[in-house]
């Protein structure tokens, strides 16, 4: 060993003592990087197996929790699942959404000549006045998977929402509703004095045949009287207020020299604000048939026996009161209820014109003596509320007496969801009279729908009644679909869908269009009547609908004149419907078949005015867009007294009789508020999400995990 070698020693074992490198790689050393190799691989297979498990929780569990939040918001099983939403679903809580009805009246534009000389009607369309509801559910129970409960609405003019001309204070020329209904329940102008006087000191100790010929000489002048009553216009009704004392005792001899002559004393045609039109108005006429009628049922001592009736009806006796004690009812009724509120409405509109004490003493001399002499004031509906009583403003309470309010009887849908909704109830009927088999395609006679009443009995239904049993849907929704694995469903299995209209007094069936409408961003599935819905048929030849002709739904027996109900402007109804009246539409076209249709299909344009849907989003069930859009008419029919000429048979004998004439039509709408469209299209995201985060979370989960178990192997 040289001296270089004994300075740097060639001795393995002490390098590897002593070198720094060796300490790093030395065996024992190496264990720290052995962990760290370890908690990797188990890092990926514990991260692989929470993501599995993720995939699969989200994917199953979460559809079940959005499933059970759904059903949670559309069915009510019982008094501890109702909310706002249930008890007023047009007002402003989160879920509600507002409802309108938007109101279109006909204008009539050739009165004069339409009365004096026989011409074709001439009406123009006018609106929309546009009405806010709010519709409130009170005593509200709950047995046997059926909810129970009472309804009143209540209404505010939108003029933001209605056509820029458009007011309240609008005043339209139409048909007084009240007359025709009266008119035709005594079978003519005649027959309605006959029994009118009969009710008056003058005539009570009269006969009959002294009486007709009284009317006879008398008639047309003392038809008018009334007319002018019932006009609501303060000078006609000044005239006949100042002479109805002296009439009462000395007869229709007094009314000779009167000028009966104008507008005011036409009877079949008045004159309104829109307000009247819309929310109903007094009427004299409907006011005295219903007052006098009281005091007959006070006198014949029908009130007890029509009580006893009311507890068990199935007899002989009960069965031949049937009518009386329905129309005693009524009186009873306007007597006790509607009379005071209408009353004070009267002297408002005649204070207008005359001041307070004016019409304070024209009321005095009038309906403030409903009770005793018979003239009362009895409501008209109107077009928007059907009670024809704007209880909100008349009254100091914003809802009806509780006992005008009738029940409402609808399945849950909590024992079988195909059920929900459904009405077995409506405004008290399970059961509606409807028609009667006439042996022919024909509108009744004013004797077949007087004799109507007397056996319209559903409980003891003759073989020729047909009575429409209440079913069908509210409207608002169906059953929902859910969501499931695959995301929300966007499309509904059913292929019709049943919703009861009170305006028809039956259910109507839309069809599953089976097309998707894009509605705020919304994909919702439109039902639809056919377009033939109100065409005569074989399945429907008992119920009046296309009776006399397609297009029109007949509810003369239900409503006690003859009155129909259907699209607006005839739509897919018969030629002659439009032949025999000028509509003069909104956009100043008038309505014929070259106008409505093009290639035998109803223009775009009238389409989105005109048609009904519903737009149904399929997850949820509920109705997220709807239309319903109907229109009402109503006709003169021939006299009792003399079938040759119209029940106007003293004043207007010559109108033609059976032709429809269209008053109003009603669209009532609803749609999602903006507000809650984000909630909408967050549980679309989140359905969508479904499948993807389980399949993400199952497939980079096992990925993960294999790559864990391949490492930890080859370690």
């Amino acid at each position: 060993m040289g001296f270089e070698d004994f300075n740097n020693p060639k001795n393995d074992a002490y390098e590897k003592i002593m070198s720094p490198s060796g300490v790093i790689l030395d065996d024992d050393n190496q264990i720290p990087e052995k962990k760290k190799s370890c908690a990797a691989r188990y890092a990926l297979i514990i991260v692989g197996l929470l993501l599995v498990l993720i995939g699969i929780i989200y994917g199953t569990a979460m559809p079940a929790i959005v499933n059970r939040s759904i059903r949670n918001k559309v069915f009510y099983c019982e008094n501890g699942d109702v909310d706002e939403a249930f008890i007023d679903p047009d007002g402003d809580c989160d879920d509600c959404n507002p409802y309108y009805r938007d109101y279109y009246i006909f204008n009539v534009t050739n009165a004069e000549a339409f009365l004096n000389q026989n011409e074709p009607l001439k009406v123009q369309e006018r609106g929309s006045y546009v009405y806010r509801q709010w519709e409130k559910k009170v005593n509200v129970t709950f047995a046997d998977n059926r909810v129970q409960y009472k309804k009143f609405s209540n209404f505010a003019f939108d003029s933001a929402q209605s056509c820029s001309d458009c007011r309240e204070n609008d005043t339209i020329t139409s048909f007084d509703a009240g007359y025709f209904s009266v008119i035709a329940r005594a079978g003519g102008e005649f027959r309605f004095l006959i029994g009118l006087l009969q009710s008056t000191p003058f005539g009570a100790n009269q006969s009959v045949t002294e009486l007709a010929a009284i009317v006879t000489l008398y008639g047309p002048r003392l038809m008018r009287f009334f007319n002018g009553l019932n006009s609501l216009n303060p000078a006609a009704m000044t005239l006949v207020a100042t002479n109805l004392p002296k009439f009462l005792v000395e007869g229709p001899r007094i009314l000779v020299n009167l000028d009966l002559s104008g507008f005011a004393y036409n009877g079949i045609l008045v004159s309104h604000t829109i307000r009247e039109w819309s929310m109903g108005y007094p009427s004299f006429l409907a006011g005295l048939a219903l007052g006098t009628k009281h005091l007959a049922c006070q006198g014949r001592q029908l009130n007890a026996q029509c009580e006893a009736c009311a507890l068990d009806g199935r007899n002989a006796t009960c069965q031949a009161l049937f009518s009386a004690c329905e129309l005693c009812k009524r009186a009873a009724a306007v007597v006790a209820v509607f009379n005071t509120p209408l009353c004070n409405q009267v002297e408002t509109i005649y204070a207008d014109a005359y001041g307070v004490a004016a019409a304070s003493n024209f009321t005095a001399s009038t309906c403030r003596r409903c009770a005793t002499t018979g003239f009362c004031v009895a409501p008209l509906s109107g077009a928007v509320e059907e009670s024809g009583v704007d209880w909100s403003r008349l009254t100091s309470s914003p809802s009806p007496p509780s006992e005008l309010l009738k029940r409402y009887t609808q399945r849950t849908g909590c024992d079988d969801e195909a059920y929900l909704g459904e009405y077995e109830e409506f405004d008290g009927f399970k059961s509606f009279p409807l028609w009667v088999d006439l042996g022919a395609r024909r509108n009744p006679t004013l004797q077949e729908i007087a004799a109507f009443g007397s056996y319209s009995n559903c409980a003891m239904r003759p073989s020729n009644l047909t009575c429409v049993n209440v079913t069908g849907g509210d409207g608002r929704g169906l059953r929902p679909e859910f969501t499931g694995l695959s995301g929300p469903r966007d499309s509904i299995p059913s292929d019709t869908y049943s919703m009861y209209t009170t305006q028809s007094k039956q259910d109507v069936i839309l069809m599953n269009s089976r097309d998707l409408t894009k509605v705020n961003g919304l994909e919702l599935v439109r039902f639809a009547p056919g377009d033939t819905l109100l065409h005569y048929s074989s399945l429907n030849n008992g119920k009046g609908t296309g009776v006399p002709v397609n297009g029109v739904q007949n509810l003369a027996f239900a409503l006690g004149f003859l009155c129909y109900v259907s699209y607006p402007m005839f739509l897919y109804g018969d030629q002659k419907l439009l032949n025999d009246v000028q509509i003069t539409l909104s956009d100043g076209n008038v309505a014929t078949q070259a106008i409505l249709y093009e290639d035998g299909k109803l223009k775009k344009v009238y389409t989105e005015r005109y048609k009904n849907f519903l737009d149904i989003d399929p997850t949820t069930g509920k109705t997220l867009n709807a239309r319903k859009r109907l229109m009402a008419s109503l006709a003169l029919s021939d006299s009792v007294t003399n079938s040759s000429v119209s029940m106007s048979d003293l004043v207007w004998p010559s109108l033609s009789t059976e032709v429809i004439y269209p008053m109003y039509w009603v669209e009532e709408r609803a749609s999602i508020k903006q507000a809650n469209v984000g909630s909408f299209k967050s549980l679309k995201r989140l359905g969508v999400s479904f499948l993807p985060v389980l399949l993400v979370g199952i497939i980079f989960g096992l990925f993960l995990m294999i790559i864990g178990v391949v490492y930890h192997r080859r370690a």
